[in-house]
């Protein structure tokens, strides 16, 4: 009976998730953040749906890969209104120089949004998309999700966190700690998604995979560090629309200070 109602609530959860995705999208004011809170909500329904991974089987994959197209889409989108936030924070007495780019960077930014609604007018059919992905959920087998496979998925997600977490150590390429931010990121979901649910109470199972994995405190405060670092290399990448060069040198040069204090 605990294991059904885990996954009723579960499903409850996975439709509210996809529901917010619509509503961030049919958004026409400030579409800059109408895209953060798309592809937030997509990666939220992403970790729901992989604690079922191991009952929905094929379906979770096509469903999953649909979802991750999506929030693909919309990368580029997030990553220019990203550089004007980080140029704004790095902007300061010691780093003025900041200043003088912002208008570049946040006219790039609105040319990449006009681009986007003239291929896609109101994201007309990005809204189709996840109304189909909405219906596909409501048709996964939900009540026979176990408690063991939830767990299971947890358990996965910790073990991919702590493989990413050794490969970005050992090298620490740009692309191996953003890999290590995406499993923090999917594990924290998780957990706070399990202790949002009634049926989670009590779950010894699930308290015994807590105490082998960090606080959701501790891995919020870790991907928001892991995500400064990839906000700056963003940043990094975008200077090479900055027609002077020695103003770009000196705004890589000022990047790759703030990095190099960052260690994996």
């Amino acid at each position: 009976m605990a294991s059904k109602l885990l996954g009723l609530e579960l499903a409850a959860v996975a439709s509210r998730q996809a529901h917010e995705v619509r509503q961030a999208l049919e958004k026409k004011r400030d579409r800059h953040l109408a895209v953060h809170a798309a592809r937030k909500a997509i990666r939220r329904l992403r970790g729901t749906l992989a604690l079922g991974r191991d009952v929905f089987g094929a379906e979770f994959d096509a469903i999953d890969k649909s979802l991750d197209r999506l929030a693909d889409g919309l990368s580029v989108l997030r990553d220019a209104q990203v550089v004007v936030e980080t140029a704004a924070k790095l902007a300061n007495d010691r780093q003025p120089y900041w200043k003088k780019i912002s208008g570049q960077l946040k006219h790039r930014r609105d040319l990449l949004l006009d681009a986007a609604l003239r291929r896609d007018p109101d994201f007309s059919k990005r809204r189709a998309r996840i109304s189909r992905i909405e219906l596909a959920i409501a048709d996964l087998p939900w009540t026979e999700l176990t408690r063991k496979m939830v767990r299971n998925g947890v358990l996965r997600s910790l073990k991919r966190l702590e493989k990413a977490h050794g490969a970005a150590r050992a090298e620490g390429s740009s692309s191996r700690i953003h890999r290590w931010r995406k499993r923090v990121r999917r594990l924290r979901l998780q957990l706070e998604t399990l202790n949002g649910t009634k049926a989670s109470a009590s779950w010894k199972g699930l308290e015994a995979v807590k105490r082998k994995a960090p606080s959701s405190r501790s891995l919020r405060r870790l991907a928001d560090k892991l995500g400064w670092r990839q906000d700056l290399q963003a940043l990094r990448s975008s200077i090479r629309y900055v027609e002077n060069p020695a103003l770009a040198k000196r705004l890589r040069s000022g990047i790759d200070q703030e990095i190099g204090r960052m260690k994996p």
